[in-house]
Protein backbone atom coordinates (compact mmCIF):
# COMPACT_ATOMS: atom_id res chain seq x y z
CA UNK A 1 0.00 0.00 0.00
CA UNK A 2 1.04 3.21 -1.05
CA UNK A 3 2.30 5.66 2.30
CA UNK A 4 0.12 8.53 3.03
CA UNK A 5 -3.21 9.79 2.84
CA UNK A 6 -6.34 6.92 3.08
CA UNK A 7 -9.53 8.46 1.81
CA UNK A 8 -12.60 5.53 2.77
CA UNK A 9 -15.98 5.24 1.99
CA UNK A 10 -17.66 1.51 3.01
CA UNK A 11 -20.34 -0.94 2.59
CA UNK A 12 -21.56 -4.05 3.45
CA UNK A 13 -23.71 -7.12 3.12
CA UNK A 14 -22.91 -11.00 2.35
CA UNK A 15 -22.16 -12.09 -1.26
CA UNK A 16 -22.47 -8.99 -3.14
CA UNK A 17 -20.02 -7.55 -4.92
CA UNK A 18 -20.04 -3.68 -6.16
CA UNK A 19 -17.46 -1.63 -7.61
CA UNK A 20 -16.54 1.44 -9.25
CA UNK A 21 -15.69 3.60 -12.04
CA UNK A 22 -13.44 6.68 -11.53
CA UNK A 23 -12.93 9.59 -13.93
CA UNK A 24 -8.80 10.38 -14.51
CA UNK A 25 -7.49 13.45 -15.81
CA UNK A 26 -6.79 13.30 -19.88
CA UNK A 27 -5.74 16.75 -20.01
CA UNK A 28 -8.04 17.57 -22.88
CA UNK A 29 -11.32 18.54 -24.21
CA UNK A 30 -11.41 16.20 -27.73
CA UNK A 31 -12.99 13.22 -28.03
CA UNK A 32 -11.35 10.22 -27.51
CA UNK A 33 -12.76 7.30 -29.66
CA UNK A 34 -10.15 4.30 -28.44
CA UNK A 35 -8.15 3.05 -25.24
CA UNK A 36 -5.70 -0.20 -25.54
CA UNK A 37 -3.84 -1.28 -22.42
CA UNK A 38 -0.85 -3.54 -22.58
CA UNK A 39 -1.01 -4.12 -19.00
CA UNK A 40 -2.25 -2.85 -15.89
CA UNK A 41 0.18 0.58 -16.35
CA UNK A 42 1.16 1.05 -20.04
CA UNK A 43 -1.42 1.95 -22.58
CA UNK A 44 -2.46 4.35 -24.97
CA UNK A 45 -6.08 6.36 -26.00
CA UNK A 46 -6.40 8.07 -29.06
CA UNK A 47 -9.20 10.72 -30.54
CA UNK A 48 -9.34 13.96 -32.90
CA UNK A 49 -7.45 16.18 -33.23
CA UNK A 50 -4.25 14.18 -33.48
CA UNK A 51 -4.51 13.18 -29.91
CA UNK A 52 -2.33 9.94 -29.14
CA UNK A 53 -2.05 9.82 -24.99
CA UNK A 54 -0.05 7.21 -23.39
CA UNK A 55 0.21 6.36 -19.57
CA UNK A 56 2.96 4.23 -18.14
CA UNK A 57 1.00 4.55 -14.67
CA UNK A 58 -2.21 2.85 -14.87
CA UNK A 59 -3.41 5.98 -16.30
CA UNK A 60 -2.60 8.74 -12.79
CA UNK A 61 -0.90 10.60 -15.74
CA UNK A 62 -1.68 10.83 -19.55
CA UNK A 63 1.41 12.08 -21.98
CA UNK A 64 0.41 13.72 -25.54
CA UNK A 65 2.72 11.94 -27.75
CA UNK A 66 3.55 13.89 -30.85
CA UNK A 67 2.49 11.95 -34.22
CA UNK A 68 4.00 14.51 -36.41
CA UNK A 69 0.63 14.93 -38.15
CA UNK A 70 -1.89 17.85 -38.65
CA UNK A 71 -4.34 19.02 -35.70
CA UNK A 72 -7.02 18.39 -37.58
CA UNK A 73 -5.88 14.30 -37.65
CA UNK A 74 -8.87 11.75 -35.97
CA UNK A 75 -7.36 8.35 -34.75
CA UNK A 76 -10.22 5.39 -34.86
CA UNK A 77 -8.14 2.61 -34.99
CA UNK A 78 -5.20 1.39 -32.86
CA UNK A 79 -3.21 -2.07 -32.32
CA UNK A 80 0.18 -2.98 -30.53
CA UNK A 81 1.47 -6.15 -31.55
CA UNK A 82 4.37 -6.28 -28.92
CA UNK A 83 4.97 -3.31 -26.18
CA UNK A 84 7.49 -1.54 -28.71
CA UNK A 85 5.08 -2.02 -32.55
CA UNK A 86 1.96 -0.52 -32.81
CA UNK A 87 -0.08 0.96 -35.31
CA UNK A 88 -2.62 3.79 -35.83
CA UNK A 89 -5.26 4.96 -38.43
CA UNK A 90 -7.84 7.67 -39.09
CA UNK A 91 -8.77 10.08 -41.00
CA UNK A 92 -9.41 14.47 -41.68
CA UNK A 93 -11.32 15.73 -38.82
CA UNK A 94 -14.22 17.66 -40.87
CA UNK A 95 -15.36 15.14 -43.45
CA UNK A 96 -13.60 12.59 -45.82
CA UNK A 97 -9.95 13.20 -46.73
CA UNK A 98 -6.76 12.60 -46.38
CA UNK A 99 -7.14 8.63 -44.71
CA UNK A 100 -3.42 7.70 -43.08
CA UNK A 101 -1.54 4.14 -41.43
CA UNK A 102 0.76 5.31 -38.95
CA UNK A 103 3.43 3.04 -37.19
CA UNK A 104 5.57 3.30 -34.12
CA UNK A 105 8.60 0.75 -33.25
CA UNK A 106 9.67 2.37 -30.44
CA UNK A 107 6.74 2.48 -27.76
CA UNK A 108 5.02 5.50 -29.59
CA UNK A 109 8.12 7.94 -29.19
CA UNK A 110 8.48 8.48 -32.86
CA UNK A 111 5.19 8.06 -35.36
CA UNK A 112 6.05 7.35 -39.22
CA UNK A 113 3.16 7.83 -41.92
CA UNK A 114 3.24 4.28 -43.60
CA UNK A 115 0.29 5.19 -45.90
CA UNK A 116 -2.22 7.74 -47.23
CA UNK A 117 -5.16 8.11 -49.68
CA UNK A 118 -7.41 10.57 -50.04
CA UNK A 119 -10.97 10.68 -49.71
CA UNK A 120 -11.08 8.07 -47.40
CA UNK A 121 -11.25 7.38 -43.78
CA UNK A 122 -9.95 3.74 -41.79
CA UNK A 123 -12.01 3.59 -38.75
CA UNK A 124 -9.91 0.07 -37.75
CA UNK A 125 -6.89 -1.82 -38.08
CA UNK A 126 -6.08 -5.14 -36.97
CA UNK A 127 -2.92 -6.89 -36.94
CA UNK A 128 -2.42 -10.95 -37.18
CA UNK A 129 1.67 -11.30 -36.53
CA UNK A 130 4.26 -8.73 -37.34
CA UNK A 131 4.01 -8.66 -41.17
CA UNK A 132 0.33 -8.98 -41.99
CA UNK A 133 -2.63 -6.98 -41.25
CA UNK A 134 -5.86 -5.48 -41.80
CA UNK A 135 -7.55 -1.74 -41.98
CA UNK A 136 -10.72 -1.12 -43.13
CA UNK A 137 -12.97 2.13 -43.32
CA UNK A 138 -15.60 4.68 -44.75
CA UNK A 139 -17.61 3.25 -48.24
CA UNK A 140 -16.11 -0.47 -47.98
CA UNK A 141 -12.31 0.70 -47.95
CA UNK A 142 -10.27 -2.70 -46.76
CA UNK A 143 -6.74 -2.97 -47.10
CA UNK A 144 -4.78 -5.85 -46.31
CA UNK A 145 -0.63 -5.75 -45.73
CA UNK A 146 2.11 -8.59 -45.80
CA UNK A 147 4.76 -6.96 -44.91
CA UNK A 148 4.10 -5.25 -41.70
CA UNK A 149 2.65 -2.06 -43.32
CA UNK A 150 4.77 -0.60 -45.95
CA UNK A 151 2.62 -2.28 -48.84
CA UNK A 152 -1.22 -2.07 -48.77
CA UNK A 153 -3.29 -3.90 -51.12
CA UNK A 154 -6.88 -2.55 -51.84
CA UNK A 155 -8.87 -5.69 -51.03
CA UNK A 156 -12.80 -4.09 -51.63
CA UNK A 157 -14.98 -6.83 -50.04
CA UNK A 158 -17.92 -5.00 -49.43
CA UNK A 159 -20.22 -2.37 -50.55
CA UNK A 160 -20.43 -0.70 -46.97
CA UNK A 161 -18.16 0.89 -44.45
CA UNK A 162 -16.28 -1.31 -41.83
CA UNK A 163 -16.32 -0.67 -38.39
CA UNK A 164 -14.56 -3.35 -36.81
CA UNK A 165 -11.49 -5.98 -37.61
CA UNK A 166 -11.34 -8.88 -35.24
CA UNK A 167 -9.29 -12.59 -35.95
CA UNK A 168 -9.75 -16.04 -34.05
CA UNK A 169 -6.11 -17.49 -35.20
CA UNK A 170 -3.90 -16.65 -37.98
CA UNK A 171 -6.42 -17.94 -41.00
CA UNK A 172 -9.97 -17.05 -39.30
CA UNK A 173 -11.56 -13.70 -38.87
CA UNK A 174 -14.52 -11.56 -39.52
CA UNK A 175 -15.02 -7.61 -40.30
CA UNK A 176 -18.12 -6.04 -39.62
CA UNK A 177 -19.86 -2.61 -40.51
CA UNK A 178 -23.04 -0.72 -41.54
CA UNK A 179 -26.55 -2.34 -42.87
CA UNK A 180 -25.92 -5.54 -40.33
CA UNK A 181 -22.64 -6.67 -42.31
CA UNK A 182 -20.48 -9.28 -41.09
CA UNK A 183 -18.24 -11.46 -43.26
CA UNK A 184 -15.68 -14.33 -42.48
CA UNK A 185 -12.80 -15.39 -43.67
CA UNK A 186 -10.79 -18.84 -43.54
CA UNK A 187 -7.79 -17.77 -45.60
CA UNK A 188 -6.12 -15.08 -43.96
CA UNK A 189 -8.34 -12.34 -45.66
CA UNK A 190 -8.09 -13.92 -49.48
CA UNK A 191 -11.80 -14.35 -49.56
CA UNK A 192 -14.51 -13.15 -47.50
CA UNK A 193 -18.05 -14.91 -46.93
CA UNK A 194 -20.61 -12.50 -46.23
CA UNK A 195 -22.76 -14.07 -42.71
CA UNK A 196 -26.81 -13.72 -41.34
CA UNK A 197 -26.54 -11.55 -38.28
CA UNK A 198 -30.17 -11.18 -38.09
CA UNK A 199 -29.67 -7.42 -38.21
CA UNK A 200 -29.58 -4.49 -40.82
CA UNK A 201 -27.92 -2.11 -37.39
CA UNK A 202 -24.52 -1.05 -37.73
CA UNK A 203 -22.48 -3.58 -35.81
CA UNK A 204 -19.95 -1.13 -34.23
CA UNK A 205 -17.47 -3.57 -32.88
CA UNK A 206 -16.84 -7.32 -32.23
CA UNK A 207 -15.25 -9.82 -29.57
CA UNK A 208 -14.45 -13.32 -29.28
CA UNK A 209 -14.00 -15.16 -25.66
CA UNK A 210 -12.75 -18.01 -27.46
CA UNK A 211 -12.91 -19.69 -31.12
CA UNK A 212 -16.84 -20.55 -30.76
CA UNK A 213 -18.30 -17.84 -28.58
CA UNK A 214 -18.65 -14.43 -30.17
CA UNK A 215 -20.52 -11.09 -29.47
CA UNK A 216 -21.12 -8.01 -31.64
CA UNK A 217 -22.74 -4.37 -30.68
CA UNK A 218 -25.06 -2.52 -32.71
CA UNK A 219 -26.87 0.69 -33.31
CA UNK A 220 -31.06 0.95 -31.41
CA UNK A 221 -29.38 -1.73 -29.07
CA UNK A 222 -28.82 -4.47 -30.86
CA UNK A 223 -26.53 -7.20 -29.37
CA UNK A 224 -25.81 -10.48 -31.41
CA UNK A 225 -23.63 -13.42 -30.56
CA UNK A 226 -22.38 -16.54 -32.00
CA UNK A 227 -21.49 -20.06 -30.90
CA UNK A 228 -20.09 -21.86 -33.21
CA UNK A 229 -17.59 -19.39 -34.32
CA UNK A 230 -19.34 -17.18 -36.60
CA UNK A 231 -21.39 -19.54 -38.53
CA UNK A 232 -24.64 -18.41 -37.16
CA UNK A 233 -25.77 -15.48 -34.87
CA UNK A 234 -28.62 -14.73 -33.07
CA UNK A 235 -30.22 -11.04 -32.02
CA UNK A 236 -31.56 -9.69 -29.27
CA UNK A 237 -33.15 -5.87 -28.77
CA UNK A 238 -32.16 -4.19 -25.20
CA UNK A 239 -33.83 -1.03 -26.33
CA UNK A 240 -34.21 1.49 -29.01
CA UNK A 241 -32.38 4.56 -28.61
CA UNK A 242 -28.71 4.12 -27.66
CA UNK A 243 -26.17 3.27 -30.12
CA UNK A 244 -23.26 0.79 -28.72
CA UNK A 245 -19.66 1.43 -29.77
CA UNK A 246 -17.60 -1.03 -28.20
CA UNK A 247 -18.21 -4.60 -26.28
CA UNK A 248 -15.08 -6.41 -24.40
CA UNK A 249 -15.13 -9.67 -22.26
CA UNK A 250 -13.20 -10.31 -19.20
CA UNK A 251 -14.02 -14.31 -18.79
CA UNK A 252 -16.45 -16.46 -20.65
CA UNK A 253 -19.12 -15.07 -18.51
CA UNK A 254 -18.84 -11.69 -18.03
CA UNK A 255 -18.80 -8.34 -20.69
CA UNK A 256 -19.37 -4.84 -20.99
CA UNK A 257 -20.78 -2.73 -23.53
CA UNK A 258 -20.70 0.99 -23.73
CA UNK A 259 -22.47 3.41 -26.02
CA UNK A 260 -24.60 6.87 -26.18
CA UNK A 261 -26.72 8.85 -28.28
CA UNK A 262 -25.36 12.12 -29.46
CA UNK A 263 -28.91 14.01 -30.21
CA UNK A 264 -29.31 13.82 -26.03
CA UNK A 265 -25.82 13.52 -25.39
CA UNK A 266 -26.31 9.97 -22.80
CA UNK A 267 -24.17 7.56 -21.95
CA UNK A 268 -24.65 3.81 -21.23
CA UNK A 269 -22.87 0.89 -19.58
CA UNK A 270 -24.56 -2.53 -19.63
CA UNK A 271 -22.90 -5.84 -18.49
CA UNK A 272 -23.60 -9.26 -18.98
CA UNK A 273 -22.63 -12.11 -16.41
CA UNK A 274 -24.42 -15.01 -18.02
CA UNK A 275 -22.33 -15.00 -21.79
CA UNK A 276 -24.88 -12.60 -22.93
CA UNK A 277 -27.95 -14.62 -21.61
CA UNK A 278 -29.24 -11.04 -20.22
CA UNK A 279 -27.40 -7.72 -20.49
CA UNK A 280 -28.29 -5.03 -17.03
CA UNK A 281 -27.75 -1.72 -17.21
CA UNK A 282 -25.04 -0.28 -14.68
CA UNK A 283 -24.75 3.20 -15.91
CA UNK A 284 -27.10 5.44 -17.82
CA UNK A 285 -27.49 9.25 -17.72
CA UNK A 286 -27.42 12.46 -19.48
CA UNK A 287 -23.21 13.70 -20.02
CA UNK A 288 -20.46 12.92 -21.94
CA UNK A 289 -21.08 10.11 -24.78
CA UNK A 290 -19.07 7.47 -24.20
CA UNK A 291 -17.26 5.37 -26.87
CA UNK A 292 -14.92 2.64 -25.93
CA UNK A 293 -14.22 -0.34 -23.18
CA UNK A 294 -11.24 -2.00 -22.92
CA UNK A 295 -9.83 -4.51 -19.94
CA UNK A 296 -6.13 -4.91 -19.04
CA UNK A 297 -7.58 -7.67 -16.55
CA UNK A 298 -11.03 -8.78 -14.75
CA UNK A 299 -10.84 -6.13 -12.36
CA UNK A 300 -8.82 -3.37 -14.19
CA UNK A 301 -10.65 -1.47 -17.21
CA UNK A 302 -10.97 1.84 -18.85
CA UNK A 303 -13.57 3.83 -20.79
CA UNK A 304 -12.83 6.90 -22.78
CA UNK A 305 -15.45 9.24 -24.78
CA UNK A 306 -16.31 12.46 -25.82
CA UNK A 307 -14.98 15.93 -24.02
CA UNK A 308 -11.85 14.04 -22.83
CA UNK A 309 -13.54 11.68 -20.70
CA UNK A 310 -11.14 8.64 -19.44
CA UNK A 311 -12.95 6.45 -17.10
CA UNK A 312 -11.36 3.48 -14.71
CA UNK A 313 -12.27 0.45 -12.73
CA UNK A 314 -10.07 -1.37 -10.29
CA UNK A 315 -12.78 -3.81 -9.55
CA UNK A 316 -15.18 -4.42 -11.99
CA UNK A 317 -17.12 -1.59 -12.33
CA UNK A 318 -20.99 -0.22 -11.10
CA UNK A 319 -20.47 2.59 -8.91
CA UNK A 320 -19.13 6.26 -10.70
CA UNK A 321 -16.79 8.47 -9.32
CA UNK A 322 -15.62 12.41 -10.75
CA UNK A 323 -13.79 14.75 -10.36
CA UNK A 324 -16.85 17.64 -10.53
CA UNK A 325 -14.19 21.21 -9.68
CA UNK A 326 -10.53 21.88 -10.53
CA UNK A 327 -10.73 23.94 -7.37
CA UNK A 328 -8.32 22.45 -5.09
CA UNK A 329 -10.23 22.10 -1.21
CA UNK A 330 -8.57 23.42 2.02
CA UNK A 331 -9.44 20.32 3.76
CA UNK A 332 -10.61 16.97 4.11
CA UNK A 333 -14.28 16.62 4.29
CA UNK A 334 -17.11 13.98 3.75
CA UNK A 335 -20.66 15.39 3.04
CA UNK A 336 -23.82 13.86 3.61
CA UNK A 337 -25.24 11.78 0.71
CA UNK A 338 -28.23 13.05 -1.28
CA UNK A 339 -30.94 12.13 -1.76
CA UNK A 340 -31.33 10.65 1.69
CA UNK A 341 -32.91 8.26 2.42
CA UNK A 342 -32.83 7.05 -1.45
CA UNK A 343 -34.53 4.40 -3.31
CA UNK A 344 -31.79 2.87 -6.29
CA UNK A 345 -28.82 5.36 -6.77
CA UNK A 346 -27.43 7.96 -4.15
CA UNK A 347 -24.46 10.85 -4.76
CA UNK A 348 -21.68 11.08 -2.05
CA UNK A 349 -19.17 14.18 -2.00
CA UNK A 350 -15.98 14.17 -0.53
CA UNK A 351 -12.85 16.50 -0.97
CA UNK A 352 -9.06 15.83 -1.28
CA UNK A 353 -6.96 18.92 -0.29
CA UNK A 354 -3.33 19.87 -1.50
CA UNK A 355 -2.11 19.41 1.71
CA UNK A 356 -2.03 15.52 0.74
CA UNK A 357 1.42 13.92 -0.04
CA UNK A 358 2.78 14.71 -3.62
CA UNK A 359 1.57 12.13 -5.66
CA UNK A 360 -1.16 11.03 -3.50
CA UNK A 361 -2.21 7.88 -1.40
CA UNK A 362 -4.98 5.67 -2.40
CA UNK A 363 -8.49 6.44 -1.73
CA UNK A 364 -10.24 3.75 -0.74
CA UNK A 365 -14.48 3.28 -0.56
CA UNK A 366 -16.38 1.37 1.22
CA UNK A 367 -20.02 0.45 3.11
CA UNK A 368 -20.86 -0.88 6.04
CA UNK A 369 -24.67 -2.45 7.48
CA UNK A 370 -25.46 -2.28 10.95
CA UNK A 371 -23.01 -4.85 11.95
CA UNK A 372 -19.64 -3.31 10.99
CA UNK A 373 -20.09 -6.11 7.95
CA UNK A 374 -17.80 -5.04 4.77
CA UNK A 375 -18.61 -6.03 1.44
CA UNK A 376 -16.34 -4.70 -0.77
CA UNK A 377 -13.83 -2.00 -1.72
CA UNK A 378 -15.53 0.11 -3.80
CA UNK A 379 -12.87 3.14 -4.87
CA UNK A 380 -8.92 2.10 -4.26
CA UNK A 381 -7.33 4.20 -6.21
CA UNK A 382 -4.98 7.54 -6.41
CA UNK A 383 -6.93 10.65 -6.14
CA UNK A 384 -5.50 13.90 -7.03
CA UNK A 385 -6.55 16.64 -4.62
CA UNK A 386 -10.30 18.02 -5.51
CA UNK A 387 -14.03 17.44 -4.70
CA UNK A 388 -15.41 14.29 -6.07
CA UNK A 389 -18.86 12.78 -6.43
CA UNK A 390 -19.75 9.33 -6.25
CA UNK A 391 -22.71 7.98 -7.28
CA UNK A 392 -24.15 4.65 -5.68
CA UNK A 393 -26.07 2.14 -7.03
CA UNK A 394 -27.91 0.13 -4.75
CA UNK A 395 -30.91 -1.82 -6.77
CA UNK A 396 -29.02 -5.39 -5.23
CA UNK A 397 -28.89 -3.98 -1.87
CA UNK A 398 -32.64 -4.63 0.70
CA UNK A 399 -33.92 -1.58 2.00
CA UNK A 400 -31.84 -0.92 5.94
CA UNK A 401 -29.69 1.66 7.22
CA UNK A 402 -25.89 1.36 6.26
CA UNK A 403 -22.59 3.48 7.07
CA UNK A 404 -20.20 5.24 4.62
CA UNK A 405 -16.85 6.40 6.42
CA UNK A 406 -13.86 8.29 5.46
CA UNK A 407 -10.68 8.10 6.29
CA UNK A 408 -7.72 10.43 5.43
CA UNK A 409 -4.27 10.53 7.26
CA UNK A 410 -6.09 11.43 10.88
CA UNK A 411 -9.44 12.71 8.95
CA UNK A 412 -12.25 10.08 9.82
CA UNK A 413 -15.83 10.57 9.79
CA UNK A 414 -18.86 8.80 9.25
CA UNK A 415 -21.98 9.26 8.04
CA UNK A 416 -25.68 7.55 7.78
CA UNK A 417 -27.07 6.47 4.61
CA UNK A 418 -30.65 5.09 4.13
CA UNK A 419 -31.79 2.98 1.53
CA UNK A 420 -35.74 2.69 1.24
CA UNK A 421 -37.09 -0.45 -1.20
Amino acid sequence: MTKGRLIGIVIFLPGIILSQWIQQYSGTNSFLSKVRMLDVNTGYVIGDSSHVLKTTNGGINWLNLNTGTTPNDYFTGIHFINSQTGYLCGGFMNGIGTSKILKTTNAGVNWIIQHQNGFEFYFAIHFINSETGFTGGYDGKFYKTTNGGLNWIDMYVTGVSVWTIRFLNQSTGFIAGDLGMLRRTTDCGQSWTLMPTGTNQRIASLFFTDYYNGYGVCDSEVVINTTNGGLNWTSQKLGTVIGYESVYFVNQSTGFAVGNCWEVATYKLIRTTNAGVNWHTLLQGEGDPYFDIFFANENTGWITGYNGLILKTTNGGSVFVKNISSEVPPSFSLSQNYPNPFNSSTNIKFNIPASRVPGGGNVTIKIFDLTGRIISTLVNEKLNPGTYELRFYAKDLPGGVYFYWMEADKFKETKKIILLK
